[in-house]
């Protein structure tokens, strides 16, 4: 799922790793919808570990809520992983 192209990343390390990959596994045939799922549980993990990060942090503008602001607004950059989850979506 790393390794193949249209897998959980949207490049992969190189062709030479994915015909290992091959060779070990077998041809494996993708599921996007199991692709996407995986992606939107990611997004989700990713939200609320950040969001609690600026929540639970004693002072607004500590390092650590600041770090946690940062990190959750760029869940939403192209490219980052609520665009991944969207573009994996077959439904869309």
């Amino acid at each position: 799922m790393f390794l193949l192209r249209g897998g959980v990343f949207p490049s992969y390390e190189s062709q030479l790793d994915e015909i290992a990959f091959q060779r070990g596994y077998g041809a494996v045939q993708q599921n996007p919808w199991l692709i996407a799922w995986y992606r939107y549980t990611w997004v989700i993990q990713e939200l609320t570990e950040f969001g609690r990060q600026i929540i639970e942090a004693e002072d607004p503008r500590s390092e650590t809520a600041v770090d946690g602001l940062r990190r959750f607004q760029a869940l939403f950059d192209a490219g980052d992983v609520i665009d991944l989850a969207k573009r994996s979506d077959p439904s869309l």
